[in-house]
C-alpha cells in the first residue's frame, strides 16, 4: 500500500504515517498505537502540533484535526475557504505557537485555519475566561 508521508512527533516517541490509512505507530515497539478514521479518501499530509497533543491531516477537500491519541477526528478546517471542484488540497502545517494550521492546495491557495484550542494551557484557560465573560453579558 503506498504512503505519502510519514513524520515524527516533537517527542519522537510517534510516527505519523499518510495515504490510503492514516495511522499512528509506536517507535519504541513498532507496534500501530491508532488508526485514524475519519477523511474520505486518501491523506496527503499529516503534522503535528509543536506540543505534539494535535495532528493535523491533509484529506482532499478539509484539514482533519485530532488529539494525539484519538481514532477520530476532533473535527475538521473549513472555514479557510472552498476546495475548487477537482482541486484537491495537498499539505498543512501548524504555526510554531501551535495555534494556526495553514493548508495548500493544487489550486495554488493557501489557507489560514484558527485553532483556539490548540494553544498551551494559559492559552487555554484565556480562551475559557473570555468566552464565560461572554456569557455572562
Amino acid at each position: 500500500m503506498p504512503l505519502s508521508d510519514v513524520v515524527f512527533s516533537p517527542d519522537g516517541r510517534l510516527l505519523l504515517v499518510t495515504g490510503p490509512q492514516v495511522q499512528t505507530w509506536d517507535v519504541r515497539t513498532g507496534a500501530r498505537a491508532h488508526a485514524l478514521v475519519g477523511h474520505t479518501g486518501p491523506v496527503s499530509r499529516g503534522a503535528f502540533s509543536p506540543d505534539g497533543r494535535w495532528i493535523a491531516t491533509t484529506g482532499a477537500t478539509a484539514v482533519g484535526l485530532w488529539q494525539r491519541d484519538a481514532d477520530q477526528p476532533f473535527f475538521y478546517l473549513r472555514r479557510g475557504g472552498t476546495v475548487p471542484k477537482g482541486k484537491l488540497l495537498t499539505s498543512s502545517s501548524f504555526s510554531p505557537d501551535g495555534r494556526l494550521v495553514l493548508a495548500s492546495g493544487e489550486d495554488g491557495a493557501v489557507r489560514l485555519y484558527r485553532c483556539e484550542i490548540c494553544g498551551d494551557l494559559q492559552a487555554l484557560l484565556g480562551l475559557a475566561k473570555a468566552r464565560l465573560r461572554e456569557l455572562r453579558r
